[in-house]
């Protein structure tokens, strides 16, 4: 299995898991704690896409992942 996908797709199909796990488990306590989390993960990776955007025009080359 290690000859066929390297540490990138290991690492990315863990944070998948966990993060269905994730929604799984507040969906289990409450359903409107799965709309509130989801809602407020949409929204930190909206901001931080626009802050990224600012700061690289103010800085110069900044690491922003895509």
């Amino acid at each position: 299995m290690t000859s066929i996908a390297d540490d990138g797709v290991f690492f990315v199909v863990t944070q998948a898991f966990s993060m269905m796990g994730g929604i799984i488990g507040l969906f289990i306590l409450d359903y409107r704690m799965t709309l509130i989390g989801t809602f407020f993960y949409s929204g930190k990776s909206g901001h931080y896409e626009v802050f990224c955007k600012e700061a690289e025009t103010y800085y110069g080359r900044v690491y922003c992942r895509k």
